[in-house]
């Protein structure tokens, strides 16, 4: 488990991505927070670039947040993880001067990818007997790796506020039975109820007073 400090700002970070805003124009401020806020997460990304990744993360850590068992949480997580490191590989070869080499080689309208061409090019330099090599070793844990690897291990705290209007709604539950993000929308989510019953049962009451 890493230290109480360092566990909050991760979960602050997870409950800033998935609560990101849906529309384009306020999307583009909350990415710039973002960004600000998280660069350790962002390090050798382009920021030009990195819009469908964040939307991408988004969508699976919103399906692993409401996910009705582990096995489906753990599954998007692994997909976000596997997100992420697929921007950053095609962004490092990107950047490359061979990346930029083999760009000249794909036809326009081909149906196969940079990081495929890059993939077919090292298996005609190796040995006939790749498919006979040891499976590569997992690469350097990066930050956000460790933020995800966080996330699986209290995603049973992952809940959404049952607070309709909330504009937070994904947050980390403190207790077990915890269903609203903050007091503000237990509150909010009470007088609803309230005035909900009462549009419902007035007539009625009215009719019993009389």
């Amino acid at each position: 488990m890493p230290p109480d400090f360092l566990a909050r700002q991760m979960e602050r970070l997870l409950t800033h991505w998935a609560n990101l805003p849906e529309t384009l124009s306020r999307l583009r401020d909350a990415k710039r927070s973002l960004l600000h806020h998280y660069p350790e997460i962002f390090d050798g990304l382009d920021p030009e670039t990195t819009d469908d990744m964040i939307l991408h993360v988004q969508n699976l850590l919103r399906a692993a947040w409401e996910s009705p068992d582990a096995r489906s949480r753990d599954w998007f997580i692994f997909k976000a993880r596997l997100n992420y490191k697929k921007h950053l590989e095609i962004q490092r070869a990107s950047s490359s001067p061979i990346g930029n080499d083999l760009r000249q080689f794909i036809p326009k309208g081909a149906l196969f990818n940079l990081e495929q061409l890059q993939i077919w090019g090292k298996l005609l330099e190796t040995e006939p007997y790749i498919w006979m090599a040891p499976p590569e070793k997992p690469p350097a844990q990066t930050q956000f790796e460790q933020v995800m690897s966080h996330f699986q291990g209290i995603g049973n705290k992952a809940a959404h506020c049952k607070y309709s209007e909330c504009p937070w709604p994904y947050f980390f539950r403190k207790r077990n039975n915890q269903q609203y993000c903050h007091q503000k929308c237990a509150a909010a989510a009470q007088r609803e109820a309230k005035r909900r019953w009462w549009h419902e049962n007035k007539n009625r009451v009215r009719r019993k007073s009389k």
